[in-house]
């Protein structure tokens, strides 16, 4: 059971899913475990009273295949699946009527938003999971989504862009890449949501293609090759003859099987390997947090996330240039295992973790990392360009109408983005965090370009969960808003800060 307070719900987890409901969203399901000690999909409190009351959904709740435990269709469920063997017309007969008809309307009003019900028989006929639906147009958005994606979080010494002209068209130019990851690519979780790819480049065959300035499936003799399994010893010595390393990493997780721990697959090579290269740069693929302890001992680290079929070229594009990074980290990265201090109560949970307790509230993540003053690997919302961008602190305002606004320049020699956010401490009578996240907006500046960002901040994001309430209730009292260019990285003079009464 996840057993957390309904003001922790509200302001902590609840938010993205009122963000989905408020983009239109046809369908929540409901998971395997409780809340609170009552299964999840016969929760008439988060189900009925919170998701359909409070947070106005109007579309459906269908059970995770089997997390059925009841017909619940009175709790708030709409749908079970796989099967009816709770959801029957035996157990749904003695049912009002009208509370049936609400479900079968719940259901219908997505398929006939997203058009189903417009599709020919022959259209119908047509669909099918085992179709492959890949094209061209489909693989460039692929790429270009997963290039936009990358997160550069270390670039020493602008290692990074290694360009077409001054590195790769170079003929004596050469590479040593490391890792499995570069050769049988990891680009997406495991589970019921896994894809086949039709085709999956390797960060491998790109790096040769590029290097020899042809098509993909061409070799060139200036690329070395290290899997896991290469001694260290030879990757020392191919590291020590090449003009660049690139180590290729990855982590993976699946439905049903939580990862053990935070560390990568295979990386514990690279801090003794990467002291013998000229210059390294480190690929991350991770479906989340992960660690990196050997970050200090590499030149620069690219974190694409779970990156998808067009991961390879993705990359190289970033690593080239032809994109620029603009990406920000949406978790934050550890130092170590547990240095948010999780008790065994929090997590994984006592009684053989049947029973975890959210008693941290609202100190994990970021907010933790600013509440005692620990610092990690690296900050949530952080993220580098190939370009700098400067925030002038004496343009920050904030007026009558909750409108709070900054300057931002492109300071350096290239096109760019920059991803402005907005964090705001409120009263400390408020009992929130030091900071939080309010909103964030993505410019898009040439060289030299300036650009003035704008938030509005609205009641809910000035107000506070009640209990008593149970409604937002606005927190009076001294504000201060911060605009940072480095996420919750509160450092330097990346971030300046105005305060109000309200």
């Amino acid at each position: 059971s996840a057993n957390v307070d309904e003001r922790t719900r509200y302001e902590m987890y609840y938010p993205p899913f009122q963000a989905a409901i408020d983009a239109g969203v046809g369908s929540f399901m409901c998971s395997y475990n409780k809340i609170n000690h009552v299964w999840s999909c016969e929760n008439p409190e988060t189900l009925k009273r919170d998701l359909k009351g409070k947070m106005g959904f109007e579309g459906f709740v269908m059970s995770d295949w089997g997390a059925t435990h009841s017909p619940s269709l009175m709790e708030g469920l709409d749908q079970e699946m796989a099967d009816a063997d709770f959801m029957n017309y035996g157990n749904l007969s003695g049912m009002p009527i009208e509370n049936i008809d609400e479900s079968v309307k719940r259901i219908l009003k997505p398929f006939i938003d997203v058009g189903n019900f417009d599709l020919t028989p022959d259209e119908i006929a047509g669909q099918s999971i085992y179709n492959n639906v890949t094209s061209d147009e489909h693989f460039n958005v692929a790429r270009q989504i997963s290039a936009a994606s990358h997160v550069l979080v270390k670039n020493d010494n602008g290692v990074l862009p290694l360009t077409k002209k001054s590195f790769w068209s170079k003929d004596d130019s050469s590479v040593a890449v490391f890792g499995n990851q570069a050769s049988e690519p990891t680009v997406g979780g495991g589970g019921s949501g896994y894809v086949s790819p039709s085709w999956l480049p390797t960060p491998l065959a790109t790096i040769h293609a590029t290097l020899a300035q042809a098509d993909y499936g061409a070799e060139s003799d200036n690329v070395f090759f290290g899997d896991d399994d290469t001694s260290v010893e030879d990757m020392q010595a191919l590291a020590s003859k090449v003009d660049v390393c690139f180590f290729f990493l990855a982590t993976s997780s699946s439905e049903g099987g939580d990862r053990a721990n935070l560390n990568l697959d295979a990386d514990s090579y690279v801090s003794e390997v990467a002291p013998f290269c000229a210059q390294s740069v480190a690929v991350v693929t991770t479906p989340g947090a992960v660690l990196m302890p050997w970050a200090n001992q590499v030149d620069a680290i690219l974190v694409n996330f779970m990156p998808g079929v067009a991961a390879a070229f993705a990359t190289m594009d970033v690593v080239v240039g032809d994109v620029n990074p603009s990406a920000r980290l949406p978790i934050t990265m550890p130092m170590v295992e547990n240095q948010e201090g999780m008790t065994t109560e929090q997590y994984p949970g006592l009684d053989d973790a049947h029973n975890s307790s959210y008693t941290e509230k609202w100190a994990f993540g970021y907010r933790y990392y600013h509440l005692h003053n620990e610092q990690p690997r690296f900050w949530f919302g952080d993220g580098l360009s190939y370009t700098d961008f400067t925030l002038e602190t004496d343009s920050l305002s904030w007026n009558k109408d909750s409108k709070i606004t900054a300057k931002v320049t492109n300071a350096g020699d290239s096109r760019g983005a920059v991803v402005p956010q907005l964090y705001l401490s409120p009263p400390a009578a408020c009992d929130e965090p030091l900071f939080m996240l309010k909103g964030f907006e993505k410019l898009e500046l040439d060289a030299g370009e300036s650009q003035t960002v704008t938030f509005k901040l609205t009641d809910r994001d000035l107000s506070t969960w009640s209990v008593d309430a149970f409604d937002w209730a606005r927190c009076s009292g001294n504000y201060t808003a911060r605009v940072s260019l480095a996420g919750a990285n509160f450092g330097g003079d990346s971030y300046a800060d105005v305060t109000r009464i309200i």
